[in-house]
């Protein structure tokens, strides 16, 4: 049976984000460099075909290393609390894999979350509970430490921003939770939203659109088709860079919302369009299927 986006987008259960017991307003945003590792400038050139055929493994999400594997022994949600995500995004995830009482801790209000730094109240919210988070986030290195928690009570997750990144990190957590059946429920109405948007990018053919992407949104352009022709971030371009990327005369520039660098290269030509796709949800996005769904938005495959 056809399913309709928009269909979809009313049965997506992951809750609203502004449910959550998340309610920190006043929040530093200050950000050290250090804090989150630099990409080399190879990433600020254009790059063939063959120098992006690993490309979801280079980049895990925002483009981050994510160092920080572990063996997660199996954990019942009903020894803990509940789930403490570090962000929005990780609590939507645990969401779709079948956790129920989920909170987090960095603000939605904030542009770019792994730059939150936590505050002495957090520490309460983490107590008895079962802690996810992106490896490159360290606030949450901190918090962990600061409060001795067990690390048979703690996951790491990578996300990409495309489905199979979200699809992998949902399974894992279900596996960890035992709570596969209703990962399932949530991975079957996920999968009809991915080949919707999979047949839509087709029929518009977007392999023939070139594009100069921000180096943590290539992945998902890329799965969706799109010819990337050049990457750029997360430092910032040089004159010299600048240059080089638009002499490549792209159709189309991916922006990142949450750090964005591309106005410039938008100069390339009046006809060169930009625009800039999300990693993290605001207020108005409340599940997985949200994220992909405004996302195909912006790139014009849903209309």
């Amino acid at each position: 049976m056809y399913f309709s986006l928009f269909t979809v987008i009313s049965l997506s259960g992951c809750g609203n984000a502004k449910e959550s017991e998340n309610t920190l307003n006043d929040h530093s945003t200050g950000h050290s460099e250090e804090n989150h590792g630099t990409q080399s400038n190879e990433h600020s050139t254009s790059h063939s075909e063959e120098e992006h055929g690993t490309q979801s493994n280079e980049h895990s999400h925002n483009g981050h290393e994510t160092s920080d594997q572990q063996s997660n022994k199996p954990v019942s949600l009903s020894e803990v609390k509940g789930v403490v995500a570090s962000t929005s995004l990780t609590a939507m995830i645990a969401k779709a894999a079948g956790a129920k009482n989920v909170t987090y801790i960095a603000p939605l209000e904030l542009r770019h979350p792994p730059e939150y730094d936590y505050r002495p109240s957090d520490l309460s919210k983490i107590t008895d509970s079962y802690i996810i988070y992106l490896g490159y986030e360290p606030f949450m290195k901190k918090l962990i430490e600061s409060s001795n928690i067990s690390s048979d009570l703690t996951a790491v997750i990578e996300v990409d921003n495309t489905p199979d990144g979200y699809l992998n990190e949902a399974r894992k957590l279900a596996n960890i939770w035992g709570t596969q059946a209703e990962e399932a429920k949530w991975e079957e109405e996920f999968n009809k939203v991915v080949e919707e948007l999979e047949q839509l990018a087709k029929k518009q053919d977007v392999s023939k659109v070139k594009v100069i992407s921000q180096v943590y949104m290539t992945p998902l352009v890329k799965w969706f088709g799109f010819d990337v022709v050049g990457e750029y971030g997360p430092e910032e371009l040089t004159a010299a860079q600048l240059k080089d990327l638009i002499a490549l005369k792209p159709d189309l520039i991916v922006d990142n919302a949450h750090m964005p660098q591309g106005k410039g290269l938008a100069t390339a030509s009046d006809k060169t369009k930009l625009v800039e796709l999300r990693s993290y949800p605001d207020g108005t996005l409340n599940s997985v299927q949200d994220i992909l769904i405004y996302n195909a938005k912006q790139l014009e495959i849903v209309k």
